[in-house]
């Protein structure tokens, strides 16, 4: 935590969280000031660069980084330092800096943009687009599940994905009466599955995954009747694993499915399930 000189005589307190890379990448200068180096770590790296100027913090974390991953990394929950606010602005050493640590994880054709003064989007430049599986559950609540699947369909940047809603047992006649429509859409993006009995959160969530084509699995949960949008894919392989029974290997995680047969069985019209 830092306190900030303010007009008068007041200070403010920026509460600065744990360390987190994409926040340190995204707002370099409200995370990358005065933080305590190990000495011994530090001159392991080969000191502060020469040639850093301003960003002279800011380049020995990322190098740090590089090396050792975020081993090593804590959080100081106390305020140490009372300085004057930083002054925000587009920093082209920032970008340098923030591009060449994107670069050398294996991200060569990244880029990276200023948003806001001081503040920056990183696109990785991923080669590949991978179909990403939109999961939306439906359980009588039609018209958040419409409103959902409406802004998903009119906002979403992202070219390959599909969208599954979930139909948990509904009841409502308008509800299944919608979901019919959409199936007699015979549209390749937007699928229903079907449950004959109801299930909970995790088992739907789950047989979605055995029934998803999607390489990634997004889980477009309910929230406050808020709209849904998927703005691109997941730049970095975190996304959620595909399958309850994932495992984390090399590039994120992979599916692994279910025993066949295991867990109720859900249907999808003109479309045989996995391990049915």
């Amino acid at each position: 935590m830092r306190l900030f000189r303010q007009d008068g005589s007041d200070y403010g307190a920026a509460l600065r969280p744990d360390f987190n890379l994409d926040y340190l990448l995204s707002f370099p200068r409200g995370l990358s000031a005065n933080w305590v180096f190990r000495r011994e770590a530090l001159l392991a790296l080969g000191g502060f660069a020469e040639d850093a100027g301003e960003i002279i913090e800011l380049d020995a974390i990322l190098r740090l980084i590089n090396q050792q991953g975020g081993v090593g990394l804590g959080h100081v929950a106390e305020p140490l330092v009372l300085s004057d606010a930083p002054v925000l602005n587009d920093s082209a050493a920032e970008r340098a800096a923030v591009l060449r640590h994107v670069q050398a994880r294996g991200y060569e054709h990244a880029q990276v943009q200023a948003v806001r003064p001081g503040q920056y989007r990183v696109d990785y430049g991923h080669v590949e687009q991978p179909l990403v599986s939109v999961v939306v559950i439906v359980q009588d609540q039609m018209a958040a599940a419409q409103r959902c699947v409406m802004s998903l369909l009119e906002h979403t940047r992202y070219p390959h994905y599909e969208i599954l809603l979930i139909d948990n047992a509904s009841e409502q006649d308008a509800t299944r009466e919608w979901l019919q429509s959409v199936e007699g859409m015979g549209s390749e993006r937007l699928k229903v599955l079907r449950t004959p009995e109801r299930l909970t959160e995790s088992d739907l969530c789950n047989q979605a995954a055995l029934n998803a084509q999607g390489e990634y699995l997004l889980l477009a949960r309910r929230g406050g009747g808020a709209g849904c949008r998927l703005a691109g894919c997941p730049d970095e392989p975190r996304a959620a694993p595909r399958g309850g029974g994932g495992r984390a290997e090399a590039g994120g995680f992979r599916r692994q499915d279910y025993p066949c047969g295991s867990g109720p069985r859900l249907t999808r019209s003109g479309i045989k399930p996995i391990c049915w």
